[in-house]
């Protein structure tokens, strides 16, 4: 149809503008980009723009070359054309028939109004107007082939220019397509740096340095860029080296630093280097866990410190080396690095640990030294580098001593001594031993040896609780259990009872301490001795002696401080009577107060070594300790109460005092002082009192020794000039013809020394009258027994019977001076007897009146609480209490007034009652005033004041009667010891009279005389026995013992008589068995403990071990006795158990044996019955 033709010939032209337009577009963007390229690449090959400036032109490109095809390529090929808009602008055409064209055009796409036939008719004239003519002729392409080849030929260009500088062209489209790249231009000029990125310790100095490869010039100048905060860029001028390296040093770097270089066109500032600042790593400590070698056990490590000594370690063992380092940021801990570097080139890595702790183990072989080589993961290193000293020795021998006791020291054959013994090694002991030797003084007994395992047996000090100077407690285990490892240093106490060891008085005893450690040396272990000791064993008189002795030596320092404070009292009272009284002034007085204090501590410890002494020896019943203990007492509280309050006292005082308060102040000070002087003058007159008599005693005591020695020497002179004169009548001539001649010269030195004795006995008597008349005035126990001896030595005519003896002995008439001379010892004996009981009557009636004092105050006290209870009532009976409390209070006066003050106790009970009988007056007074409440508080006042000094008397009545228990038990003691004692010598005897009979010898009549004599010491004996068994009558067991021994002796003096010496010799050894049970017993008591010593007897822990007048045999003792006698029957047992009868008679025998075992068993029994029924009676247990 002619319309569709028109139509799609005016759509091809259509389409032919399009792509005219799209191809003229094309070929200017060629030509441009063409163009941009080479100015751009041009430009920046000669300024070298920075990538982002690239970055910025080629994004300004693209946008504008995008908005430009946007409008010339895309919307063109996009944007609607009408067809009747392409007719009327075709060149070529009238135009009359474009408008016809377009008007037949726009009615086919559109429509519109008119007849269509009309339309039709148009439209096929306009088509064949038109005929076969070519509307596009006059759409001309010359403008769009024009654009299009020259951008061709700019590409072409562009093409020839790459074949040309393809270098140039390439690194130019590079920096342009890639414009963040690191593409770039060729310089004329090249850099080298030397120096790149780097750590630098905080503080130090950095060197950079970099070269010119290419283009140096004296036109260029190097610089050194630094790079500042926000951007800041500082340049530096670099100098050329003669090397021809540019360098720069920084100095003191403290924080990171970037850097770069720049010469001409070739700049780094781009990249620019880092220096990094770095706090330096150290090596903070070095400890070293030292382990001993093996041997040594497992012994925890020694942990060692770094010190200026360095590190010691034993040969064999080896050190665990921890090193703590300071590494500050985690870049430095990463990867670091930590070793050891010996002297002798070793190198040892050491480990990372826990946090920051680097260790390693070097064995202990020979001494060296090592430095700690730290790198961190930054590479820095410490900035000294510190060498470590290793010592290693070799294992040393151990080393003891004994800390106490030191130097030559006197005991008695039945001491305690405590030691004290540090031993240490530097690995650890094995063994610590006490070993000890006996030099005897007779020749006969041989030396014995003893030793003693203080690892085992002693008690270690540092971990063990031992208060102040208690006794030491049963020796505890050393180590615990299941530990293998040596101790390296131990300081053992350990209680050596000398009984052990059997010495006698005279013996010495040597003593010493070995220690051995793990070390073996030519297969034995090493020991090491201390220095060797020595002992001195005294007989208890002469030890208790030496203590009575340090006990009065004691008096020089208590005059010395006597004399101190009456000075101090002086001056305080001078300051009492002075106008003014300052702080400057008392204060040199309370400093001088002190120093007494410090003087008096000083006789206080020299008082407690005595004490501590006695005790050790088994003398703590001694009149020297107790003495001691007293003045101990007395001076410590002198010490502690009065000294202590009068310097608090003086201190008190301030710089500016009141008048009142401080005269208040003074005199209570002063009163403090003279409570102290008079304290101090007490205990010197009684020691001055106390020396006098036991010094008498001493001497009636020696002149009985004496006397019995001289009886002796005449008897024995007699019997041998009777003996020659016999065997001179008989025509034997007997070998005894010697000591018979020399009889008459024995009897004139007797003469001699009973003249002496008797002219000491005469003023012996003289001293102890005028002992009694000094103190007359006062009349104590002690002193009415002196003179009630002195009466007794007159009555039995001792100095006469000795003028006797003598004239008797010059006739020589030897019988008749021995008559005499028995007279006289018999005198001295009972002298003694007297003297020796005298403390106990003392004490006896101490208590008794003790005992009186405390009646009557108790009936006062229920008196006070009657008249209290009375108060309470109504008021109209107040009238009646009035005279009540008046009398009461007169009668508490009067007991008050009738107290002596000898001591600090009655002083105490006399004030208080003296104090309670004025608060009993005011009471009377309130009642009579009718004020009920003044009235009671008052009673009230009296009361507790009345119970306050009862307590003091029960007190002080229970230290009096257990004072009299532990004398009458010493006494009793020493009673056995002496019963043994002789025992022991008849023992002897008997045993000698026994190898004469096992000879056959025949006996001369001096031997025969000496048997009736044994006899007649044995029957003797059982006489003393029997005196000693009244004491025992509390005592079960020893009582029963005691009447077996009395048994036994009556016994052995039968067998003695009968000359049936090994029957005798039997009975003799069960005696001496038995006197040794209950001397053990008495003596193995643990000493009383001053704390706890009058304690009362249901709160007490000691009233089992200490003797009361009730029961003087303590039950300890008793049960002793039974454990021994148990033990006895128990080694019989045992031993006729073992024993096989091989004939008839061995059985019989065997049987007979085991039935007096176990006859002994039950007695045994019922003695051990009949003590738990009379401990369950007394309220106690045994």
């Amino acid at each position: 149809m002619p319309g569709n033709d028109l139509l799609a010939r005016l759509a091809g032209v259509r389409r032919r503008i399009r792509w005219l337009l799209a191809l003229e577009a094309v070929g200017r963007i060629l030509l441009v980009s063409v163009l941009y390229a080479v100015v751009v690449a041009g430009a920046d090959w000669w300024v070298h723009f920075p990538g982002y400036a690239r970055l910025i032109f080629n994004a300004t490109f693209v946008v504008l070359i995008g908005r430009y095809a946007w409008r010339r390529v895309y919307r063109p090929a996009t944007v609607p054309i009408h067809l009747d808009q392409i007719a009327l602008i075709l060149p070529e055409l009238p135009g009359e028939l474009r408008d016809r064209l377009a008007a037949s055009v726009a009615y086919l796409d559109h429509g519109g109004a008119g007849s269509s036939a009309l339309w039709q008719t148009v439209i096929e004239q306009t088509s064949d107007s038109l005929g076969h003519a070519r509307l596009a002729r006059g759409i001309r392409p010359e403008r769009a082939r024009r654009w299009m080849t020259a951008g061709v030929l700019s590409v072409l260009g562009m093409a020839a220019l790459a074949t040309w500088q393809g270098p140039l062209v390439r690194v130019g489209l590079a920096r342009l397509t890639t414009p963040l790249g690191d593409s770039a231009w060729p310089r004329r000029v090249e850099i080298v740096p030397l120096t790149g990125d780097a750590v630098v310790a905080v503080g130090e100095s950095f060197e950079v340095a970099m070269r010119v490869a290419r283009g140096e010039s004296r036109l260029h100048r190097v610089y050194l860029n630094l790079h500042l905060p926000f951007g800041r860029i500082q340049r530096e001028v670099l100098r050329r080296g003669a090397d021809g390296v540019y360098r720069r040093t920084l100095d003191a770097i403290r924080a990171d630093v970037q850097y770069s270089f720049a010469c001409g066109d070739h700049d780094l500032s781009d990249s620019p280097f880092t220096i990094r600042a770095a706090t330096r790593p150290e090596v903070v400590a070095l400890n070293a866990e030292v382990s001993l070698p093996s041997y040594a056990g497992s012994i925890a490590p020694e942990l060692q410190a770094d010190t200026e000594e360095g590190f010691h370690a034993i040969r064999g063992g080896s050190l665990r080396l921890r090193a703590t380092c300071h590494l500050p940021s985690a870049a430095q801990r990463s990867n670091a690095s930590v070793k050891l570097e010996l002297e002798d080139g070793r190198t040892v890595e050491m480990h990372h640990g826990e946090e920051a702790e680097w260790t390693a183990t070097l064995l202990a072989e020979e001494s060296t030294s090592f430095v700690i080589e730290l790198r961190d993961g930054l590479g820095l290193t410490p900035r000294d580098r510190r060498s470590y000293r290793l010592f290693v020795r070799a294992d040393q021998p151990p080393s003891a001593r004994i800390i106490e006791p030191t130097g030559v020291l006197d005991i008695t054959p039945r001491a305690e001594l405590d030691l004290v013994v540090h031993a240490e090694d530097d690995v650890g002991l094995t063994g610590v031993l006490l070993a000890a030797s006996v030099e005897r003084v007779s020749a006969e007994r041989q030396p014995s040896q003893w030793t003693a395992d203080l690892l085992a047996e002693g008690v270690d000090l540092k971990t063990d609780a031992i208060a102040g100077a208690t006794s030491i407690a049963e020796p505890a285990a050393v180590q615990p259990a299941g530990s293998t490892a040596s101790p390296r240093e131990v300081q053992r106490a350990y209680r050596w009872s000398l009984a052990e060891l059997n010495v006698q008085p005279g013996d010495s005893v040597i003593y010493h301490v070995e220690s051995r450690d793990a070390f073996v040396q030519d297969g034995s272990p090493r020991t090491v001795r201390t220095l060797p000791q020595r002992l001195i064993v005294l007989s208890p008189p002469d030890f208790a002696k030496r203590l009575r002795d340090e006990l009065l030596t004691s008096q020089r320092s208590l005059r010395r401080l006597l004399a101190d404070i009456v000075s101090i009292e002086g001056r305080t009272r001078a300051l009492e009577e002075a106008q003014a009284i300052s702080r400057a002034t008392t204060r040199p007085l309370a400093a001088e107060l002190r120093r007494a204090r410090q003087s008096a501590a000083l006789i206080l410890d020299r008082l407690q070594l005595v004490i501590d002494r006695g005790y050790a020896n088994r003398l703590g019943h001694d009149d020297a300790v107790q003495m001691t203990r007293r003045v101990h007492q007395e001076v410590s509280e002198i010490s502690d109460e009065f000294l202590e309050l009068a310097a608090v006292a003086l201190e008190a005082i301030p710089d500016e005092p009141e008048a009142s308060t401080a005269t208040r102040l003074v005199v209570t000070a002063l009163e403090m002082e003279s409570r102290a002087i008079t304290g101090i003058h007490a205990i010197l007159d009684r020691l001055a009192r106390w020396n006098d008599y036991e010094e008498l005693v001493r001497r009636v005591r020696e002149l009985q020794e004496r006397q019995e020695a001289l009886i002796r020497v005449v008897a024995e002179a007699a019997r041998a000039a009777q003996d020659l004169r016999i065997d001179t009548l008989g025509g034997a001539g007997s070998g005894a013809e010697g000591n018979g001649a020399n009889a008459p010269r024995v009897l004139d030195t007797a003469a001699q020394d009973q003249r002496q004795l008797s002219a000491e006995a005469t003023r012996l008597l003289l001293s102890m009258k005028d002992f009694g008349r000094e103190v007359e005035g006062v009349k104590p126990a002690r002193v009415a027994a002196l003179e009630a001896a002195a009466d007794l030595g007159y009555r039995h005519n001792v100095v006469g019977r000795m003028e006797e003896a003598v004239a008797e002995l010059s006739a020589g008439r030897a019988g008749l001076a021995g008559d005499a001379q028995a007279g006289a010892a018999a005198g001295l004996r009972a002298m003694v007897a007297l003297l020796e009981d005298a403390p106990q009557r003392e004490l006896s009636l101490l208590s008794k009146a003790l005992a009186d004092a405390a009646d009557r105050l108790k009936k006062i006290i229920l008196a006070q609480r009657d008249l209290i209870g009375r108060t309470e009532s109504a008021q109209p009976e107040w009238a009646r209490l009035v005279t009540r409390q008046s009398t009461l209070a007169r009668t508490t006066s009067a007991f008050s007034a009738g107290i002596k003050v000898a001591d600090s106790e009655s002083e105490t009970v006399r004030e208080h009652t003296g104090k309670s009988s004025e608060e009993m007056l005011a009471a009377a007074d309130g009642l009579s005033a009718g004020d009920g409440i003044r009235a009671r508080t008052r009673q009230d006042a009296a009361l507790e004041l009345l119970e306050t000094a009862l307590r003091v008397l029960e007190r002080r009545q229970s230290e009096a009667d257990q004072a009299a228990a532990e004398k009458s038990l010493a006494a009793l003691a020493e009673r056995l010891i002496a019963i043994h004692r002789e025992q022991g010598l008849i023992h002897t005897d008997t045993q000698w009279f026994a190898s004469r009979s096992a000879d056959a010898a025949r006996l001369t009549r001096a031997d025969v005389l000496r048997a009736g004599q044994l006899v007649l010491r044995q029957s003797t004996l059982k006489e003393q026995l029997e005196e000693a068994r009244e004491k025992m009558a509390g005592s079960i067991v020893f009582n029963h013992v005691a009447a077996r021994v009395a048994q036994d002796m009556s016994e052995s003096a039968g067998l003695l008589d009968a000359r049936a010496w090994d029957g005798a010799l039997a009975v003799q050894e069960r005696i001496l068995g038995a006197l040794r049970q209950l001397i053990g017993a008495i003596e193995t008591l643990p000493r009383p403990d001053p704390s706890k010593q009058f304690a009362d007897a249901a709160g007490a822990g000691q009233s089992a071990a200490q003797p009361t007048m009730e029961r003087l045999i303590p039950p300890l003792a008793e049960l002793k006795v039974l454990r021994s006698m148990q033990q006895a029957l128990h080694e019989q047992t045992v031993r006729w158990a073992s024993v096989k009868g091989e004939s008839e008679a061995d059985s019989q025998r065997r049987h007979e044996a085991l039935r007096a075992v176990g006859t002994g068993q039950r007695e045994l029994h019922e003695l051990a019955t009949q003590l738990i029924e009379q401990s369950a009676s007394q309220g106690s247990a045994p």
